[in-house]
């Protein structure tokens, strides 16, 4: 198993915690490197995963399907959980959303597919859970709209949890809009 990860604190946690489960031999973390450039040989790995992250590579996303294309050996599997946009929206509807994350778009479910499709690799299955999103950021909104905000306070600034309660009902209207995919 090889780790990539651009954050040397993500990556120090992971070494840590392979260590205290005696898997540091087997579980390699080779240090701070991108997900669309991994120093990985080609045809070398039988299975990518990337959770929740390829969305923030903006317009570089086409890259990292491109990479986890290359290292995989024939018949690899390429899996990977991301928020998209739904294929036609308009893009002023998710404009809050944009704005929030400094990006332009974020790639749809048929934008993957063309990727990949470039990249060599076909579809074998897309499940779409948008709808959890808005269950998700709302139930953390409404935490940081309840006791919790007490609890953060001297933590961090009332600036940033409304910030935070913005941003979380940003997702939260471009989900029950259905304009995620």
């Amino acid at each position: 198993v090889v780790c990539i990860d651009l954050s040397k604190k993500e990556n120090d946690v992971n070494i840590q915690r392979n260590k205290e489960q005696g898997l540091e031999d087997v579980i390699i973390v080779p240090g701070e490197l991108s997900f669309d450039d991994t120093k990985e040989p080609s045809d070398s790995i039988d299975c990518c995963v990337s959770e929740d992250s390829i969305l923030h590579a903006g317009n570089g996303r086409s890259k990292v399907v491109a990479e986890a294309a290359r290292v995989l050996r024939k018949g690899g599997l390429f899996v990977f959980s991301d928020i998209m946009q739904r294929d036609a929206v308009d893009p002023a509807a998710l404009s809050r959303v944009y704005a929030r994350l400094g990006l332009e778009d974020m790639g749809s479910p048929a934008k993957y597919i063309e990727w990949a499709a470039q990249a060599g690799m076909r579809l074998k299955r897309y499940e779409d859970f948008s709808p959890q999103i808005a269950t998700h950021y709302g139930s953390i909104r409404k935490m940081l709209q309840g006791p919790t905000r007490d609890k953060l306070r001297g933590k961090v600034s009332d600036k940033y949890v409304e910030s935070m309660i913005e941003g979380l009902s940003a997702w939260e209207d471009a989900s029950n809009a259905g304009n995620l995919a």
